[in-house]
């Protein structure tokens, strides 16, 4: 499915937002195997429209203080930053590969921005075993322990 393809969010939730693999509503079964989602799940809310637009209350609602909006800034600063130096190095074929992804470091760092500082994350569907399986290089092997 290309990009344009992909459904655009409407209005301040994202919700109910479906994209291919079920929604993200929880009654309709969103949990990435169809399944409901947890208890304690919160749905995602879209402050920033598509036009670039973006609901201030919104956004002095999630209560961040200074240094914490100066450090998403900043990565996200780090981030461009590193784009640019990927992309020269691709240029001059020092860099054989580069996935360009100029544009688009909130999209990266938002979500992140709420993580503890540890080494790995884990993605959701998936199990600790398969994650460290992944960070090391090997097959999970369908094992679930």
């Amino acid at each position: 499915m290309r990009r344009r393809d992909l459904p655009r969010p409407t209005g301040r939730s994202v919700a109910n937002v479906t994209h291919g693999r079920g929604s993200l509503d929880r009654s309709a079964g969103g949990g990435r195997d169809g399944g409901p989602l947890p208890e304690d799940y919160e749905a995602i809310e879209q402050v920033i429209a598509a036009d670039g637009s973006y609901d201030g209350e919104a956004v002095v609602a999630m209560d961040l203080d200074d240094d914490t909006l100066r450090s998403i800034y900043g990565t996200v600063v780090r981030s461009r930053a590193i784009e640019e130096r990927r992309m020269t190095l691709q240029r001059g074929s020092e860099l054989p590969f580069r996935m360009e992804c100029r544009g688009e470091e909130a999209a990266h760092v938002g979500p992140t921005a709420h993580l503890r500082r540890l080494p790995h994350t884990v993605a959701v569907g998936t199990t600790v075993p398969q994650a460290v399986g992944h960070a090391r290089g090997r097959k999970y092997q369908g094992r679930t322990t």
